[in-house]
């Protein structure tokens, strides 16, 4: 059953960003802010009650970067896109809120960053503050201790992060299935990958997009889809991949078609039924440990 979300959404959208921020409540942007001449050290402190060079110090350690570097620098264009979501979460640990929202914190980072921001969310935890994650990455919903899932206002599911990690995507009968996920690789040796596997019987059908966005030197992504069509199901897939720097890289594979003959063959010959050969390994291809290693 679909559930409305919570009735302080409404109330809270009308409250301006100041106020929410004196009661405790903030964020952390997907893509942050940059801001010509303003140094990291009056960043960080801006929010802060302490504004001791000690605590700037502290704030950059537990995101990992080296305050000896970072202190005097300007949160600027000359910062990568890991490097701003880190000065913004050391702003945040700095204001010691109640309740942080964060948008997509591992968007267009490296792995080195996003660990940085793991460390930095269960800082958080520990000091007693909400972390309100919003994201698309299975490496994200590990950090968290409940999941909802979202779509178009409605949740569909709750529970724990790995009961919303086991969700599967399926169509019968007459449903209808859009799904529009990119990525965009912003941070120097960014990693990604867009993963969906989808099924589809009868009379549903299925439109998928992907795209992925590398615009970093050293990026590297991979777009792969494929989609068992059984029936008078209808299948499409669009993989979109725009490279945007001579030294980023992205592959991209997409493929619709019947289940395997071999495999349905295999299933058959110990025993199971056709129907029941095919929802097995339509069962595998959809199950959150089928994955491409990248």
């Amino acid at each position: 059953m679909k559930e409305e979300l919570p009735s302080w959404v409404s109330p809270c959208r009308s409250v301006h960003s100041d106020r929410r921020a004196q009661g405790g409540i903030t964020l952390a942007w997907q893509e942050p802010a940059r801001y010509e001449g303003l140094q990291v050290r009056t960043f960080i402190t801006a929010g802060s009650k302490d504004k001791s060079t000690e605590n700037v110090r502290r704030a950059l350690e537990l995101v990992g970067l080296d305050p000896n570097e970072y202190i005097e620098k300007a949160v600027d264009r000359t910062l990568s896109g890991g490097e701003r979501k880190r000065i913004e979460l050391a702003s945040i640990l700095t204001m010691e809120p109640k309740l942080v929202m964060m948008d997509e914190p591992d968007s267009g980072i490296d792995m080195e960053a996003l660990n940085g921001i793991f460390d930095a969310i269960q800082f958080l935890k520990k000091k007693g503050t909400t972390v309100l994650l919003i994201m698309h990455s299975l490496a994200v919903l590990k950090q968290a201790d409940h999941a909802f899932l979202v779509c178009c206002g409605k949740i569909l599911d709750k529970g724990s992060a790995d009961k919303i990690m086991s969700f599967r995507i399926s169509g019968r009968g007459n449903d209808r299935i859009r799904i529009h996920e990119k990525a965009h690789l912003a941070g120097e040796g960014a990693r990604g990958v867009l993963t969906t596997n989808i099924a589809v019987r009868e009379r549903a059908q299925a439109q998928i997009k992907n795209t992925m966005i590398a615009s970093a030197p050293f990026a590297r992504g991979h777009v792969d889809c494929k989609e068992i069509v059984q029936g008078n199901a209808i299948a499409s897939a669009i993989p979109i991949v725009e490279v945007r720097h001579p030294k980023a890289h992205v592959t991209h594979e997409a493929s619709i078609g019947s289940v395997d003959s071999k495999q349905l063959e295999t299933l058959m010959a110990r025993g199971l039924t056709e129907d029941e050969a095919t929802g097995l390994i339509i069962e595998g291809l959809l199950s959150p440990s089928y994955q491409i290693d990248y």
